[in-house]
């Protein structure tokens, strides 16, 4: 039913993921907490191929390797793609992925940008709201809503430590 019909009907939406359960607010989540936390290897695992860069399972699974063999973290061993057998798309994805983190890192400690800016920069430099944008569904337009949500959430707040905290404790009471 088109949005107009709908308008003053009470609903009630039954079934349906809780916020911070839906895909689009987990790979925003850790987005933000790639930035803030690069060593958080769930996190970078989770949208070092979000949107799609070329980097499938047996590159990160060569990358494991190499942080494994040589004692550092994965963000270490992404940096070292090539050492770690990487080549070609693969290998440009994560050099895109590492400098995405980098540059986002360095708008953090220079300019001390908060976390509403800090998720808008990142999900637009990542191409991750560029990707929803062309897909022209209806389901997509639902997750640039909902992170848009979450963006405008997280402007409230000042400090990215606090909407971090104020997430987790939303998301286990959501």
């Amino acid at each position: 039913m088109p949005e107009s019909l709908l308008s003053g009907i009470p609903y009630r939406v039954l079934g349906g993921l809780r916020f911070y359960d839906r895909r689009e607010i987990k790979d925003a989540m850790a987005y933000l907490k790639a930035v803030v936390n690069p060593t958080d290897e769930v996190s970078v695992k989770r949208v070092l191929n979000v949107p799609k860069r070329g980097v499938g399972e047996s590159s990160v699974g060569k990358l494991d390797a190499y942080a494994n063999g040589e004692q550092v973290t994965f963000v270490e061993a992404m940096r070292e793609a090539q050492a770690a057998g990487l080549t070609g798309p693969a290998a440009r994805g994560v050099d895109s992925f590492v400098r995405l983190l980098d540059e986002v890192s360095a708008r953090v400690a220079d300019e001390g940008i908060g976390p509403g800016d800090l998720l808008q920069a990142v999900l637009d430099g990542s191409g991750y709201l560029a990707e929803l944008e062309a897909e022209e569904t209806v389901e997509a337009a639902g997750r640039l809503e909902n992170i848009g949500e979450l963006i405008g959430s997280a402007r409230e707040f000042t400090r990215i430590d606090e909407f971090l905290e104020q997430v987790a404790l939303v998301a286990d009471t959501d």
